[in-house]
């Protein structure tokens, strides 16, 4: 691709919606087709464009608002919309380095994969999420750090570490996403998650956790929460992934503080997320008209 040539002037400045990016090369004028607002749709729910997109929404909404008139070149806006493109928020080194366990199930633990600097804009950005239970991202608004996280989540290079420690090829199946914000008194029941899971990742958001509660537990049978191989604090983007099967136990002691997590899930196909999704948008609808407590 030919290098980038000088423009007399470059302005980057607060856009009308449907506006976007402009960069100039010989002989064309490139536009990214990124307005905010639709950027911020494609994060949610065109996964294909989750790589690009991401990173766009985190350049508009760090830089719409400023303007660089009569620099000579565009260098100095490619420059802060690389830094946005480049920024990686999950350690997908720490992935690849993880080793699979299978006492008491398949299992990765991958603790701390995001620094705490990253996380705490992590949590400015997390969505609001109006009660307990879980929500579809597709559902929730949020920021550009969290749509962010997403988009890596959706990538091929997230997928890959997995795919190997698993010994499977995930790309034919659907990946899912939900987000936890408030734990629930029932909630931490020993289950063994539905058979259309074939993978379940969860990766915690909290910045601290000092209770005993809320912790979840990898267990050795379906009965006692005492029997546990590992237990794994929400906290510092801790992460767990694990191959779903009529072993995969795992529960929590009871808590109804704010939690906040991330699940992922590799299902079986496009019918489960579209029902999911389904679900989610009304039982999310249901909450809100009902007023159903976040501490409920």
């Amino acid at each position: 691709m030919p290098a980038l040539t000088p423009a007399p002037s470059l302005r980057l400045s607060s856009a009308p919606s449907g506006a976007g990016l402009f960069f100039y090369r010989p002989a064309s004028v490139y536009q990214l087709p990124c307005s905010y607002e639709r950027l911020q749709r494609n994060v949610q729910t065109k996964p294909a464009l989750s790589d690009i997109s991401a990173p766009c929404v985190a350049f508009w909404h760090q830089y719409r608002n400023r303007a660089f008139e009569g620099c000579g070149c565009p260098c100095k806006a490619l420059s802060l919309f690389w830094r946005a493109f480049r920024r990686q928020i999950l350690h997908f080194d720490r992935l690849h380095a993880a080793s699979l366990s299978t006492d008491p199930f398949d299992f990765l633990y991958v603790p701390a994969t995001i620094d705490p600097g990253e996380l705490a804009e992590i949590v400015r950005d997390f969505p609001e999420i109006p009660a307990g239970g879980s929500f579809d991202v597709a559902t929730l608004e949020s920021g550009p750090a969290f749509q962010r996280l997403v988009a890596e989540i959706r990538s091929d290079a997230f997928r890959t570490p997995f795919e190997k420690k698993f010994e499977m090829d995930l790309a034919p199946y659907p990946l899912h996403i939900t987000v936890r914000g408030h734990v629930r008194g029932k909630d931490g029941a020993i289950h063994t998650d539905s058979k259309e899971k074939i993978l379940t990742g969860l990766l915690y958001l909290n910045l601290d956790w000092n209770e005993a509660g809320g912790r979840l537990r990898l267990l050795r049978d379906g009965k006692n929460l005492e029997s546990y191989a590992l237990e794994i604090p929400p906290v510092a983007g801790n992460m767990v992934v694990f191959r779903r099967s009529d072993r995969s136990w795992h529960g929590h002691l009871p808590s109804k503080s704010r939690r906040l997590a991330l699940q992922f899930n590799w299902v079986s196909g496009d019918a489960y997320v579209k029902r999911e999704l389904a679900r989610h948008r009304f039982s999310g609808w249901m909450k809100r008209l009902s007023g159903a407590g976040a501490g409920a």
